[in-house]
């Protein structure tokens, strides 16, 4: 459902957007705001927010149509959770960890997106992960939003890109790459 340019994604079922975002199985979002995470993933960027535990998306950029089925699809949410939970109770280990984080959600994201930040996350940290992987969609990927006016796109300032294709990645020399 489409209202003013708004995207109501269907039930949350309790997804946490902070864990699940910031855990260390993407790197391309940052909290706009309190409770509203904006980022890209693939050929999309968005604004994502949970409210009344439905959960909702602003495209951002020339998304085009079909923004609203990946970012479905993107976070799981047809999958309940809920039921998967109360499965993996059963186990004491599963359990445990269910009780510890119960809103991380596994994202489903484009698989060379995920493939190149795990290879990019090898002994590394979150936070110099993420600056990688903004540097590297400055550098080689389409730009989604632009930054704030004057700012370098290489500095952030607001800009979002898509992950770059694996042509564009692959035109890369070792001295294009060097400086992320």
């Amino acid at each position: 459902m489409l209202v003013a340019d708004i995207l109501e994604l269907g039930s949350a079922n309790g997804l946490a957007l902070g864990p699940s975002l910031m855990g260390g199985q993407s790197f391309r979002w940052q909290e706009a705001a309190p409770g509203v995470w904006r980022g890209a993933a693939g050929a999309y960027a968005a604004e994502v927010w949970v409210e009344d535990g439905l959960l909702y998306a602003r495209p951002l950029g020339p998304t085009g149509a079909g923004a609203g089925e990946f970012w479905r699809h993107y976070f799981a949410l047809d999958i309940d959770y809920p039921a998967l939970q109360q499965r993996f109770g059963g186990s004491k280990r599963l359990g445990a960890c269910v009780a510890a984080c119960p809103g991380i959600r596994v994202l489903r994201q484009p698989f060379f997106e995920a493939l190149c930040c795990f290879i990019i996350s090898q002994n590394n940290n979150i936070p110099r992960i993420t600056g990688i992987v903004a540097r590297l969609c400055a550098l080689c990927g389409q730009l989604l939003v632009a930054g704030a006016p004057g700012a370098a796109p290489a500095a952030g300032a607001g800009a979002l890109y898509a992950f770059p294709t694996p042509q564009a990645l692959a035109a890369q020399t070792p001295e294009s790459l060097a400086p992320l």
